[in-house]
């Protein structure tokens, strides 16, 4: 919903609906993109008129079995909007680019992060590069673009010390996860798992060759 400032009144809106009341990641504007995503009803994306409060659907998608779908059905991590493309985690861990306008799929990747259920990563840009920390306590340094992903170094940060208990239902494997989203500043990451905070310079002259 986008509502006049001044008055409340309403500009226009769409309806996105949420089973299970679970939407996690945050909706991401990015240029005349807006993109809200759902686990199970997969993503809604809408184009922002530039000259008034107005907006377009470019398109939707649902997630039925959860395996073969666009980033938008991510359950924990929030996607990206980069130029005229997006980028996302799907909730079994399979990194994807595709297509902003229309959703289509462009490649898709297992190197950012295990194949696991309820996957995460948190993604952070930096000029043309993502610093990237996922669920199994690596910093990732990549490129994403339209053509594809680049890695370009990876290192352990922390070791993961949060359990997921297979999921509320318990159904899913019990495994050791970092779910904390880092902080950057002054060249420099900080990250935390439930035993300990780290704060480590990402300068290349603070380390040996």
């Amino acid at each position: 919903t986008s509502l006049d400032p001044e008055t409340g009144d309403t500009w226009w809106q769409y309806d996105f609906v949420v089973p299970s009341g679970l939407t996690i990641g945050t909706p991401v504007r990015r240029g005349r993109y807006l993109l809200v995503t759902q686990v199970e009803n997969g993503g809604l994306m809408l184009a922002l008129n530039a000259d008034r409060p107005a907006a377009r659907m470019l398109w939707e998608g649902t997630n039925p079995n959860r395996t073969d779908r666009p980033p938008q059905g991510a359950t924990l991590s929030t996607p990206i909007v980069a130029g005229n493309a997006m980028y996302g985690l799907s909730s079994y861990g399979e990194f994807r680019g595709l297509d902003a306008a229309t959703g289509e799929r462009l490649w898709s990747t297992d190197r950012l992060t295990p194949h696991e259920r309820w996957a995460n990563s948190y993604l952070v840009q930096n000029g043309d590069r993502w610093f990237v920390i996922n669920e199994t306590g690596e910093l990732v340094i990549a490129r994403f673009t339209p053509a594809g992903y680049e890695e370009i170094d990876r290192t352990l940060l922390l070791t993961p010390t949060t359990r997921t208990r297979g999921g509320a239902s318990g159904r899913w494997d019990d495994r050791a996860v970092l779910w904390s989203h880092p902080a950057f500043a002054n060249r420099h990451v900080v990250a935390r798992n439930d035993a300990e905070v780290v704060r480590l310079s990402l300068a290349a002259e603070d380390y040996e060759d």
